[in-house]
């Protein structure tokens, strides 16, 4: 984009009459003008970043999103970074603002394992261990991995790559929604958007003794106070490598501890025994 002309901010009110080319074009000029921080106020183009990536996503809008990403990826690295970024945090948060209480957040969280078998998974036997579920999810936070004062849901379900694959960012924030919904309502209510990603694992040609290994994806969401010190990253660099390095030693031991209870979640008896497990980190 050119350096010597300031790029006219589209407003939202004309987005709908917009080609989606021409929206993901300007999405991807905007964000290539953020990252690079151009002029002296950079305010009023950071909100309405902002606000279009919101947008999008609460519309639905995936074309006009992974257009701008095809674009970015081409024209600019900090641009792509920066919008990829952005669209990945908003699509996978969601702020509740109340009046009688502190702001809270909504976020979704994936961990994603490797699970070495014989004769490889059954989806049939995955999530029949009650008790096993339950410890699991308490142990994100005894763990460390969520706060102490964070509710916690984790989806009865291990994602395989397709299933993962397959969740646009529009969908994820849909998911995010509904999980806010079952967060913070008694009510039982529908989660069609959760439902639509569990679309059953793809077709493997494992033989009963050949050795399988399969990527699986635990998907779960967190509710927590938006101000919660526990996630709070300190500003100082020598403070923030502390920082992330003590997340990432609670990860490491919360996966030798979790490892039993996801053995008796992806099977059944004997067969959950003799799963090797191996997290990514």
């Amino acid at each position: 984009m050119p350096k010597n002309k300031k790029p006219v901010l589209r407003k939202s009110h004309t987005a709908p009459a917009e080609k989606e080319d021409a929206l993901s074009q300007a999405l991807a000029e905007l964000a290539l003008t953020v990252a690079e921080q151009e002029y002296e106020d950079m305010s009023e183009y950071e909100l309405d970043f902002h606000r279009q990536i919101r947008r999008y996503l609460n519309q639905q809008k995936n074309d006009i999103l992974y257009g701008a990403l095809e674009i970015a990826r081409f024209d600019d690295s900090a641009g792509y970074q920066l919008l990829r970024d952005t669209i990945e945090e908003h699509a996978g948060t969601l702020l509740l603002h109340r009046e009688d209480g502190p702001e809270m957040e909504v976020n979704a969280f994936a961990i994603p394992v490797f699970v070495h078998s014989q004769g490889g998974l059954s989806e049939a036997d995955s999530f029949q261990d009650e008790q096993a579920y339950a410890a699991l999810v308490e142990s994100l936070r005894s763990g460390g991995l969520e706060s102490p004062k964070a509710k916690i849901v984790l989806v009865q379900h291990a994602y395989d790559l397709n299933e993962a694959e397959r969740i646009t960012y529009g969908q994820l924030n849909a998911m995010v929604r509904e999980a806010a919904v079952s967060l913070t309502d008694k009510k039982v209510r529908e989660a069609p958007a959760l439902q639509r990603s569990i679309s059953g694992w793809s077709p493997t040609t494992f033989g009963s003794d050949d050795e399988a290994v399969e990527l699986r994806f635990l998907l779960g969401f967190a509710y927590k106070r938006a101000d919660d010190a526990f996630y709070r990253i300190p500003e100082d660099e020598a403070a923030q490598d502390e920082y992330f390095a003590a997340r990432m030693e609670r990860y490491q031991a919360w996966t030798e501890a979790a490892a039993p209870l996801l053995q008796r979640i992806l099977a059944r008896g004997d067969k959950a025994q003799s799963l090797r497990l191996n997290f990514l980190y």
